[in-house]
């Protein structure tokens, strides 16, 4: 059973009240947020940062599935859904094998998709014209799951993507909840018998449980209150810093 000190606790109990309280105000980055503070602060190795990011998504998905009224778009939750579970498994076997001697690297790796993933989110390709093709869902959904699998941030490319396809937000935000829920189901379901989930996570999963849901929701009450355009642009910005950082 994994046993935090008091220190490391209570900088993982901030980094992941902070990922979860920015999710709510920008609609994203929840998992990269959560990755970077915990590994920038050294309060848990990349493969158990990547479990609790997975176990909070899926309960934050829970909790919004939950609420019901969900209208997402169907065929366009297959495009995204269908290319990325098969390579969900691929890339938590990456993660199996860069964490054993090639942690230096994990880092590295991590790092790269830090900055790829901000610099995105601050300077955004046109791919309006593109946004619609098949190779390019395809792809997205792929390198989607790919992601999902080794650090359980599955956001990134389809975010990127299914925002230009013209879509009302909240029929995007509820196609991308359930993609995303999909992904990591299935991660869940193959880390546990491959013996690549560590159980002795558990209790300091269930403990940020509540801390998730209460960022969350404090989150969610004060967005009208903010200019989230500039907060998703000091969000990203803070996280290109990070990944930098991790490439140094």
């Amino acid at each position: 059973m994994l046993s935090l000190p008091l220190l490391p606790s209570a900088l993982l109990t901030l980094s992941v009240a902070a990922a979860a309280y920015l999710q709510a105000l920008t609609g994203f980055a929840f998992g990269l947020v959560l990755l970077a503070l915990s590994v920038q602060l050294g309060v848990l190795p990349i493969s158990d940062a990547s479990q609790l990011v997975n176990c909070l998504t899926l309960f934050g998905a829970l909790v919004l599935l939950g609420r019901g009224q969900l209208t997402p778009h169907w065929r366009l939750l297959a495009w995204g859904l269908l290319p990325a579970l098969p390579m969900v498994p691929v890339g938590l076997w990456l993660l199996g094998v860069m964490s054993g001697d090639a942690v230096y690297w994990l880092g590295k790796v991590l790092g790269g998709i830090i900055v790829l993933s901000s610099a995105l989110m601050l300077w955004p390709p046109r791919l309006s014209v593109l946004a619609g093709t098949r190779w390019l869902r395809v792809s997205a959904g792929a390198l989607s799951g790919l992601m999902g699998g080794m650090f359980a941030t599955a956001g990134p490319p389809l975010v990127l993507l299914f925002y230009q396809l013209g879509l009302p937000a909240a029929r995007v935000r509820d196609t991308l909840l359930l993609v995303f829920a999909g992904a990591g189901l299935l991660r869940l379901l193959v880390a546990v018998p491959t013996g690549a989930f560590n159980a002795g996570l558990l209790p300091v999963t269930l403990m940020m449980l509540p801390v998730y849901w209460l960022a969350n929701r404090l989150g969610a009450r004060t967005v009208a209150r903010v200019d989230t355009a500039w907060l998703r642009r000091l969000v990203a910005m803070l996280l290109l810093a990070s990944g930098l950082a991790m490439l140094v």
